[in-house]
């Protein structure tokens, strides 16, 4: 190679260097140049629970929201709805309804809720029902039996899943007409619920020829019910239905204790658990009926659902775990079926609305949002624990004695 050759050669790799080292930078920048910025995740929905976990109702509104948990857990865990996950914002009114008023005004103005939950006793539903007619924002009422929860107008109110006081009281008559029972004995709590429920049964029972009724009513925090036993004893009824919550088990206990034995219907919506806790072997020692029951403990679907809840979170899943349960899985579906979280549209879906879950009967709605096909199911304590792992090692285990058909939904006067 000639000397004249070099030069050439040293500018031709000087030139290759060069063309590699551009290509290189090119490659770099592209490589590391920024992309589109991640889409952000999207915000969660919000939903209100003005809870009762102090207080009075405080067994129940502790199990409503540990069913609450339970059932957003798994919805989010499968995807959320919409693409979003659920977040409830928890509050506790200790079942006073100015609190609860509060309450829920903040989580709609502050807060910006899609949908709320509340309303376990019937007087902190009946302050909060016209709240949300007011705000546009719906609720959905949890036990609140009353009728005076419901107006004729109401169009942000709905209840999920326990059934009012007339169409119970429908079923309660029915059941004493079948037993020919002529002397029925009352124990109610002073309050909206106890006296729904003393004013209802009673005005059905006088349809009944011959039938009887006797009535004490004792405040709510009443503990020592002997007065009202004895008064009630010398009547001798046949039948004694009980709705004195929170301390109807309290009730039942003493009167046992008193001799007085005759058949329980438990009028209002207590866990099954509570009642046992509070009972003991004297459930089996008397016909003690749960009257205001929602579902069948033996249907497979429930069995399946309460086996998980008895995993993730260690205990029975019992009525009030799944009253909260059923209400945010509505709420679920409400959203899926409006498309949207606006408030309004939620209250629109949830007026068309048709969810059954393992329940007895369908969630669907009069225009006022009374349940539209509400039945009653009537349960009894029998030894033994439960089917499945719902419950293992148990000492007792509950068992549907019937299934009413569907009962006339209630039409409020205005």
């Amino acid at each position: 190679m000639s000397k004249k050759a070099f030069p050439k050669m040293r500018v031709a790799v000087i030139s290759i260097i060069i063309i590699v080292a551009i290509i290189a930078g090119v490659a770099y920048y592209y490589v590391t140049l920024p992309g589109p910025a991640p889409t952000p995740p999207l915000s969660p929905i919000k939903i209100g629970l003005v809870g009762e976990l102090t207080g009075p109702w405080a067994y129940s509104g502790t199990g409503q929201l540990e069913g609450i948990r339970f059932a957003v857990e798994k919805i989010n865990r499968e995807g959320g709805v919409l693409g979003r996950n659920i977040e409830v914002i928890v509050t506790d009114s200790k079942g006073d309804p100015s609190e609860a008023v509060t309450l829920f005004r903040r989580l709609v103005e502050v807060d910006k809720v899609s949908a709320a939950i509340g309303g376990l006793s019937s007087s902190v539903a009946i302050a909060l029902s016209p709240e949300a007619d007011k705000a546009g924002v719906p609720i959905i009422m949890s036990w609140a039996a009353s009728e005076k929860v419901h107006r004729k107008d109401s169009r942000y109110v709905f209840r999920s899943p326990v059934q009012l006081v007339p169409c119970v009281m429908q079923g309660v008559t029915e059941y004493i007409k079948s037993q020919g029972y002529k002397r029925v004995g009352m124990l109610v709590a002073d309050y909206a619920f106890g006296r729904s429920v003393e004013a209802c049964l009673k005005s059905y029972l006088e349809a009944l020829p011959g039938v009887q009724v006797a009535v004490e009513v004792a405040p709510v925090g009443e503990t020592d019910f002997t007065s009202y036993i004895r008064k009630l004893q010398a009547f001798n009824p046949e039948v004694l239905v009980n709705a004195h919550p929170p301390r109807g088990a309290s009730a039942i206990k003493q009167m046992i204790e008193m001799g007085m034995k005759p058949e329980v219907l438990i009028a209002y919506a207590p866990d099954w658990t509570e009642l046992w806790e509070a009972l003991r072997d004297d459930v089996f020692q008397i016909k003690l009926v749960h009257i205001w029951g929602f579902f069948d403990p033996s249907n497979p679907d429930y069995i399946r659902v309460a086996e998980e809840f008895r995993e993730k979170m260690g205990k029975f899943m019992d009525m009030s775990q799944v009253v909260g349960y059923v209400q945010i899985n509505l709420l679920a579906e409400a959203i899926k079926l409006a498309n949207s979280a606006e408030p309004e549209k939620i209250r629109d879906a949830l007026s068309q609305i048709s969810y059954k879950s393992f329940l007895a009967f369908p969630l669907s709605y009069m225009p006022w949002g009374e349940l539209r096909e509400p039945r009653i199911v009537m349960t009894v304590f029998k030894p033994g624990p439960p089917p499945g792992r719902v419950n293992p090692g148990a000492e007792w285990h509950p068992e549907a004695i019937y299934i009413s058909p569907p009962l006339k939904p209630y039409v409020p006067e205005e």
